[in-house]
């Protein structure tokens, strides 16, 4: 029972993070807006950074590096905004 809670946990945080991915944020002019010098390549290291923790998150592979890493993005993307 608690190892199906915590693939469902894990699958409903990472889907947060695949819509955010697919419906395309953070884009480079969202980031310029913001005053990134160079957003194009900010927008893909985000896009990077999410991918990998839906990945860990789904799959269950460095599980608790992926977590840290979604909390360390959603840190920076709260004090950025």
């Amino acid at each position: 029972m608690n190892d199906s809670l915590s693939l469902i946990g894990r699958v409903l945080i990472a889907l947060v993070f695949l819509l955010t991915v697919i419906l395309g944020s953070p884009n480079a002019g969202f980031l310029g807006v913001l005053g990134f010098s160079a957003p194009g390549p900010w927008s893909v290291v985000a896009r990077l950074a999410e991918w990998l923790i839906v990945i860990s998150l789904v799959l269950g592979l460095w599980t608790r590096w992926g977590a840290i890493l979604g909390i360390l993005y959603v840190i920076v993307a709260t004090a950025l905004t």
